[in-house]
């Protein structure tokens, strides 16, 4: 659980706006989501990229895994990750084109745990699974 905890900041930047916490349980699933959102300025951002690249296991831009090659990304197989962080963090379509080109990381293979930094319109989403 501390580890997790790793995930949100002590405190809410000094430039924020549009703030949201959800937090819901799932019937019939061992786990309650949460979502921390919000926008701030750009050196906040960057600031939080720093800081997750530190200790997050995985690294997607454009919805991809940073280490595959656009070939890959053209492709059938690859797996969209901003789609499926969109499902954890509970977050309708209307953001997919906003997030385009989010910076999505994560602890190990689970996206249900992970943060989306997206420069281009100042948003920050954290998700996680809390264990009851």
């Amino acid at each position: 659980m501390e580890y997790y905890k790793k995930l949100f900041p002590e405190k809410l930047p000094d430039e924020c706006e549009d703030y949201e916490y959800l937090t819901t349980g799932w019937l019939n699933h061992r786990f309650p989501g949460s979502r921390l959102m919000f926008r701030t300025d750009e050196e906040t951002i960057e600031r939080y990229a720093e800081y997750y690249t530190g200790f997050c296991d995985k690294k997607y831009y454009y919805g991809i895994y940073d280490e595959i090659s656009i070939e890959d990304y053209e492709s059938e197989n690859t797996i969209d990750e901003l789609e499926r962080f969109m499902y954890w963090a509970k977050l309708d379509d209307k953001w997919r084109e906003e997030f385009e080109n989010a910076e999505i990381y994560s602890i190990g293979s689970h996206i249900r745990e992970g943060v989306l930094l997206d420069k281009d319109s100042g948003y920050v989403v954290i998700t996680i699974d809390e264990p009851k």
